[in-house]
């Protein structure tokens, strides 16, 4: 891990870039205080807009969660608590 502080990272910033792009652990510093990891982004992530469908096929969502709002739903039409 390298740890620098602000003044020389902007003097020196290229050097730092590429040893984070090669797995160097960088850690920029304000008076000697961690504040910033710089690393580097994988290949292929999508940056600005969030992408859907990034979890499909990790988890399977079953029929007891959908019922779940149907038993709060209830709870609150029997204690009143809707209009």
């Amino acid at each position: 891990m390298i740890q620098v502080n602000l003044s020389e990272a902007k003097a020196n910033l290229s050097r730092y870039v590429r040893q984070a792009r090669a797995g160097e652990r960088v850690v920029l510093c304000e008076r000697n205080v961690p504040v910033v990891e710089l690393r580097a982004i994988p290949s292929g992530t999508p940056l600005g807009k969030s992408s859907f469908g990034l979890s499909k096929g990790l988890f399977t969502v079953g029929p007891e969660f959908f019922q779940a709002d149907a038993d709060i739903l209830e709870d609150f039409e029997q204690s009143g608590n809707l209009p």
